[in-house]
């Protein structure tokens, strides 16, 4: 039996339709959705980003920064593997080099597999090694401790511009590494308006404090449209919510990258196949062909892709990031079958805690977020590697993974993240791998409080609409609410009692038509989720019947259902029309 809390959202709509003038429709939805006092901000998304000298440290960091230009220091830049890292790496470098083209500038991404993920002493020595006199992080950097010490003593200076949640002592302060500068929202005393910022957000407010020092222009500079676009392709893929400024800077960074999308992103776009770039093919398309080179290859020549302007090498590189990402598709597939088997296993846990042995360390969160999805439980995906046991966590709302690691600190030989994910190495000895996993699952599970109310998916539902009312028009309305991913989701619409008359096996099952009925009149939507509308059928019609349905068998009869959906507007040979994507559905009673 499918289990969904569903829960309608409301609000007073009349306010934004007498100060903002919004249709009815549109304010009913927003007014669910946000706080009075919030209105002003959402709407008002292409304000201006704010000053980044709000972030504590920020000045600070743009003196080190200038000192060591204007010396002619060597610099180098060390960030991620992923989109965040990668995205946040380039706007250093680009905008570095638009204001210094001749400082002496490097950078270094870490290697999934022979660095691991952060500012490691590997890396740092390397550096001395290199002669560095300033390193600049992002996207990582926090936590590193020891790293910071070994850079002081050397005589290194270090900024480091992160976004990840920082640890606290027993007086509740700030534990942080002995950097010159750290520029992280999370610090206390910031003043940043919004906390959850991704690196490349943060990266990028550096370079516009480094503009603003050197009397340049923000708006009408190539290179910093460019990084903002980068900075917007690295929050929605970091899945930051899209409130407040975040949704501001997805807003206009996405449209400066289709107005003048550089070089690398016209290759990836043209390997992707896709027309234009929004949340969702940032997020599903462009995101994990670029996490492919850090999963499956050497980011650090895939940096490339972000900061060339040769047509041939961009080409070059998008292609094979596309092969990877197929590579990793596959592998994501197998790692997800075999995970699911092992939970069942163990199905009284409420925290999935997974030992995949085989599986690629660096699609673990893959992994992790799909289990998560599918058993609506948090999910930490372990497997082996030349550290020992690494893993990563992907938490639900109610799961505070970031918190609850914290209490166990001890089994972990280092850890990081936030509220909705993680990343580890486990404290093993050799040949007893399988003990130290056994142990993580039992305590994690022993602290849990979850209760059965706590697993159950909540959906919220914007508004009541029957999807044969919805026009072209009514969408165009509520795409003005967008951008539309984390903390700001397309509208959901719901019906209750829609009939449904037909359905359709599309792709040799993996997607269907459904046919249906209403007061209104009759039309068509399309389902995604093939185990969602199967355990649907199943509570209406009975195993059997729902088995055939899904074959493509005729219903015997009209099948009364509720459904969740959005609506889209459907582009072809210069025509519009509605599409209606159904979510969830459930038997109507």
């Amino acid at each position: 039996m499918l289990r969904e809390k569903w829960i309608v959202r409301g609000g007073r709509a009349l306010p934004l339709i007498e100060k903002y003038g919004l249709d009815p429709f549109v304010a009913r939805i927003l007014a669910g959705r946000l706080k009075e006092e919030s209105y002003e901000s959402f709407i008002d998304r292409e304000g201006s980003i704010f000053d980044p000298s709000l972030l504590l440290h920020m000045d600070r960091a743009v003196d080190l920064l200038t000192e060591a230009l204007e010396n002619r220091q060597r610099i180098c830049i060390v960030g991620d593997y992923d989109v965040d890292g990668m995205t946040s790496t380039a706007i250093l470098y680009l905008g570095i080099r638009r204001m210094y083209p001749s400082a002496d500038l490097m950078t270094r991404i870490p290697e999934r597999i022979g660095d691991g993920y952060g500012f490691g002493m590997s890396i740092a020595r390397e550096l001395v090694q290199e002669g560095i006199g300033l390193a600049i992080t992002c996207d990582n950097g926090v936590r590193e401790f020891e790293t910071a010490v070994y850079l002081k003593e050397q005589g290194v200076k270090l900024i480091v511009t992160d976004h990840h949640e920082i640890e606290l002592d027993g007086e509740g302060k700030d534990v942080l590494p002995k950097a010159d500068a750290v520029v992280n929202p999370h610090r206390q005393g910031d003043g940043s308006p919004q906390k959850t910022l991704c690196g490349a957000f943060v990266a990028y407010q550096l370079i516009r404090a480094m503009f603003r020092r050197a009397g340049l222009q923000e708006e009408s500079d190539s290179v910093l449209r460019r990084v903002k676009g980068y900075a917007a392709l690295g929050t929605v893929c970091d899945v930051m919510p899209l409130t407040r400024s975040n949704r501001q800077l997805v807003y206009q960074g996405l449209k400066l990258l289709n107005e003048e999308p550089p070089c690398g992103i016209r290759a990836m776009m043209k390997a992707g196949s896709v027309k234009e770039i929004t949340t969702y093919t940032a997020g599903y398309v462009l995101g994990p062909m670029i996490n492919a080179g850090g999963r499956l290859g050497s980011q650090n020549r895939f940096l490339d892709i972000l900061i060339s302007d040769s047509e041939a090498v961009c080409a070059n590189l998008a292609r094979e990031l596309m092969l990877l990402n197929k590579q990793r598709q596959q592998m994501t597939e197998e790692g997800i079958r075999d995970g699911l088997l092992q939970a069942e296993i163990r199905s009284e846990d409420k925290v999935k805690v997974i030992y995949l042995p085989e599986l690629h360390e660096s699609i673990a969160g893959l992994v992790a977020g799909k289990i998560r999805e599918k058993l609506s439980c948090p999910a930490f995906v372990l497997t082996s590697s030349v550290e020992g046991v690494k893993g990563s966590g992907r938490s639900t709302e109610a799961y505070d993974m970031f918190g609850e690691m914290n209490r166990v600190a001890d089994i972990f030989l280092k850890f990081g993240g936030h509220t909705m994910a993680a990343g580890f190495t486990l404290k093993t000895e050799k040949g007893r791998e399988a003990e130290a996993v056994e142990a993580m699952r039992r305590r994690m599970n022993e602290n849990c409080t979850l209760s059965a109310e706590d697993m159950v998916p909540v959906v919220y539902i914007d508004a009541a609409a029957d999807p044969c009312g919805i026009t072209v028009e009514m969408i165009r309305r509520m795409e003005a609410l967008g951008p539309f991913g984390t903390g700001n989701t397309k509208p959901l619409l719901a019906m209750k009692d829609i009939h449904i008359t037909g359905i359709r096996p599309l792709k040799g099952g993996k997607f269907f038509y459904l046919f249906f009925r209403t007061q209104m009149g009759s039309g068509k939507a399309i389902c995604f989720n093939s185990d969602r509308l199967e355990l649907a059928l199943a509570d209406a019609v009975g195993p059997e019947e729902a088995a055939a349905l899904m074959q493509g068998s005729r219903p015997l009869r009209d099948i009364p259902m509720d459904i969740v959906f959005y609506a889209e507007i459907d582009r072809y040979n210069g025509s519009e029309s509605v599409s209606i994507k159904v979510q969830h559905l459930r038997p109507h009673i």
